[in-house]
């Protein structure tokens, strides 16, 4: 399957899902149908030396969703973050990453401050074919590449994705909460 017949196919699908499962379901779908063709991904989407990249890949006008392929460097990752509200599924389409899950357990305050207090869960290794899904409130996660080559992503989202709740670790299982803007590469 080549990216723009994806695109299409998504696109009139999600038009006729009546809820956020069935869209879950139809993109997790198109994924994997993705994944189990021949579609390869090595020379576009180029890393970023000081982060990983996002490269819009399509912006659907009636569906609203929104795709991006990310490119990891290794070492590269994400913190704790979230995805704004809305559902994402991601597909790993080249090399290996790390995906950790983590639960909200509840707030606290420490000196004036909102502090979060989450929990890792689930952490699995992942390689191409891998298709994973985030339902808020289920959302919280860290994405790596401890591996020693470049891996690919594509992740669908509900909408665009133009902000993201990032958390960083204060102490233990304490993190703060920063709102990050957020930007393609390309």
């Amino acid at each position: 399957m080549k990216l723009e017949q994806f695109c299409r196919k998504l696109e009139g699908q999600l038009a006729h899902a009546k809820c956020c499962q069935e869209k879950v379901q139809t993109v997790e779908r198109l994924l994997c149908e993705l994944s189990r063709s021949p579609f390869s991904c090595r020379n576009q989407w180029q890393c970023d030396n000081n982060r990983y990249a996002r490269h819009l890949v399509y912006h659907g006008e009636t569906s609203g969703c929104c795709i991006v392929a990310m490119s990891w460097a290794p070492g590269q990752g994400t913190p704790v973050h979230d995805h704004d509200g809305t559902w994402c599924v991601e597909c790993c389409l080249e090399g290996q990453l790390e995906v950790i899950q983590y639960e909200l357990e509840t707030t606290r305050e420490k000196e004036g401050e909102k502090l979060f207090v989450f929990q890792p869960r689930e952490k699995q290794s992942v390689g191409r074919g891998a298709v994973g899904c985030l339902i808020p409130p289920y959302e919280h996660h860290i994405i790596r590449n401890p591996f020693p080559d470049r891996a690919v992503t594509l992740h669908v989202y509900g909408k665009e994705l133009k902000k993201s709740s990032c958390f960083y670790p204060v102490q233990e299982d304490l993190y703060r909460r920063e709102e990050k803007a957020l930007s393609y590469t390309n």
